[in-house]
């Protein structure tokens, strides 16, 4: 759906001719903002280099309340995250009876393991999925072993 962000997308959603009802918003869960940025820098050509960019994940409590999860700074191309105060996460660890801690360990872990299949350059499908599968039979392997294993 094309939105300038999460809030202008549950409006349309919940007015005509959706009319979806507010109490099958939370449903979603999350919602994941994407833009066309341009870079600031010109090159030679004289054109601007442009992208699509996740800007904002937040998750949708109701209709009326989003939280910010993650969200893009433009100025230093670096994403902030705040995990910690994830809605989400915390249902999740409810359910689990876990400590969210544990949540957010195993998402850092996971994430060493994408930041490592990119450092190797990772992308063709079946190596991805060989590496995927991999942590999935052994998920307390190191980020660093998997590529060790995996031949890259």
């Amino acid at each position: 759906m094309h939105a300038e962000d999460v809030e202008t997308a549950i409006k349309r959603l919940t007015q005509p001719p959706m009319n979806i009802p507010p109490s099958i918003i939370p449903l979603m869960n999350c919602a994941i903002v994407v833009k066309h940025v341009r870079t600031p820098i010109f090159l030679d050509t004289g054109k601007r280099l442009s992208s699509r960019k996740f800007i904002s994940i937040k998750e949708i409590r109701s209709a009326d309340s989003t939280n910010d999860v993650i969200s893009w700074n433009p100025s230093s191309d670096i994403f902030q995250e705040n995990m910690s105060s994830s809605y989400l996460l915390q249902k999740i660890a409810k359910d689990l009876d876990v400590p969210v801690q544990r949540l957010l360990d195993e998402l850092e872990h996971r994430k060493r393991v994408l930041v490592e299949m990119m450092e190797h350059n990772v992308r063709n499908y079946r190596d991805v999925n060989n590496v995927l599968n991999k942590y999935y039979h052994n998920p307390h392997i190191m980020p660093e072993d998997l590529a060790k294993k995996s031949g890259w």
